[in-house]
């Protein structure tokens, strides 16, 4: 084997330092394409107004990304239950379940390398229907007196023509789902409860012959639960998921007639949590 010449010494230090140039200029573009790389830009669409139990008009969340090429994929957190956001369009659709409100966080992530994303946040309140009628009784079926919502309710224990049951308990130290004002939290964490057919149960008597608006609070203290609901023994709802510990909604309003001067409200299956019980008038004389 011949000896290296400087010749060969020279070409060697020529093709190392080539290495190092192609490797400084590779790691420059890399360098140039992160941080030419651009984050998605996203408009708020501004707070939201729904009524529950009606379907939303399609709302899509307006984003764009400057780099050529590169697609959009959608989230949201807080959304109210019964909606949901497309993940390639950012569209937003469904029918509200629950009233109050949350703040939502929607998020537009780009497929480039790195990943950038933005994000709007806004919030959105669903409303009760409106019943066009004037309230009759409200009931708190496992506590006191108490103005929650608007809506003075009578304490079950003194109501007058009133009977519920066939079990009550309260868990005033559970995180409702959505956060709601302290006096409605108070009113939802106390209530009846009972399991099968006949479940949880609640009657008003004396009520004139007309037709009303029927409406419950329900909620879940443990495992998520699923019931049907029935009215003067007719059946008004089935399939009803109480949801995660801490859940809680307004059942109706569901339009009653009245022929027996009797409202009574009776649970079915899976075990049910009812705290209130609203009667509104749509046709027949407002009660005492």
């Amino acid at each position: 084997m011949r000896n290296r010449t400087r010749g060969d010494h020279r070409a060697l230090g020529t093709r190392a330092a080539a290495a190092v140039i192609l490797a400084m200029a590779l790691v420059a573009t890399m360098l140039t394409s992160v941080a030419s790389a651009a984050a998605p830009t996203i408009t708020s669409p501004g707070n939201q107004t729904s009524t529950q139990n009606t379907a939303i008009a399609p709302l899509t969340i307006s984003a764009s990304d400057p780099d050529a090429g590169q697609s959009l994929t959608y989230s949201a957190t807080g959304l109210p239950a019964g909606l949901a956001i497309a993940a390639s369009t950012g569209t937003i659709t469904g029918t509200p379940t629950t009233t109050g409100t949350t703040t939502v966080t929607v998020t537009a992530t780009d497929n480039g390398t790195p990943t950038q994303a933005a994000s709007t946040t806004f919030t959105w309140t669903v409303n009760a229907p409106s019943t066009g009628g004037t309230l009759y009784r409200a009931i708190n079926l496992n506590g006191g007196a108490i103005t929650a919502g608007g809506v003075a309710y009578e304490a079950a224990a003194t109501a007058a023509n009133f009977t519920a049951g066939p079990n009550a308990f309260c868990n005033q130290n559970i995180t409702l789902i959505p956060a709601t004002d302290t006096a409605t939290a108070t009113l939802i964490r106390c209530s009846n409860w009972g399991s099968g057919t006949p479940g949880a149960r609640a009657t008003m008597t004396a009520v004139p012959n007309g037709t009303y608006q029927v409406s419950l609070h329900a909620w879940e203290d443990n495992a998520s639960q699923t019931f049907g609901l029935t009215i003067n023994g007719a059946t008004v709802a089935t399939g009803l998921v109480s949801g995660p510990t801490g859940t809680w909604k307004i059942l109706g309003p569901y339009t009653v007639t009245v022929t027996n001067n009797t409202i009574a409200v009776t649970t079915t299956g899976g075990d049910a949590n009812l705290s209130s019980l609203t009667v509104r008038t749509t046709g027949a004389p407002a009660g005492p």
